[in-house]
């Protein structure tokens, strides 16, 4: 029922163009500390929308009814069940949230940013320093790469015969 109330929703934030939903929040916001959440909430709320209603069509009804015929307790249901189905859709969802996360704070706090990475990376293009520019960059790849790395590990530990 929700899902289906939601739905025109999501078609909104996911047909408008995300430099919009991103000037958004620094407008509204004049550059606050809840800037750069508001925007990655706005921006990633569709993709954990659509993983979390996949991850629970994702569940066998008929498993689900035979632990239901059984008597096995909801708690039991609920770790044997539901959450396995969950995790399927929900860990390549927070992957990518984690990294899109990264990549959209960063044109975020750009023109907004006080004393974040944002004016660490304008302040090292207006003055031209190439080097801190560069490893802010690499600082920056760093970070999308470890929770990559580590999150991306029950997958590739599947894939191995």
């Amino acid at each position: 029922m929700a899902g289906t109330a939601l739905a025109p929703l999501r078609l909104i934030l996911m047909g408008i163009p995300a430099a919009v939903l991103t000037i958004r929040p620094i407008l509204w916001l004049d550059g606050g500390p809840v800037m750069g959440i508001t925007a990655v909430a706005i921006l990633l709320l569709p993709v954990f929308r659509i993983a979390t209603s996949s991850g629970l069509a994702a569940g066998d009804p008929g498993l689900d009814g035979m632990a239901r015929l059984f008597r096995m307790p909801r708690l039991r249901r609920l770790r044997h069940i539901t959450w396995p189905a969950l995790a399927t859709a929900l860990l390549p969802a927070l992957r990518l949230a984690l990294a899109n996360g990264l990549r959209i704070t960063l044109p975020v706090e750009l023109p907004g940013g006080r004393q974040r990475p944002g004016r660490a990376i304008r302040s090292a293009q207006t003055w031209l320093m190439t080097d801190r520019l560069f490893a802010l960059t690499i600082v920056t790849l760093l970070l999308i790469a470890a929770p990559e790395a580590l999150l991306g590990r029950p997958d590739r530990e599947a894939v191995r015969p």
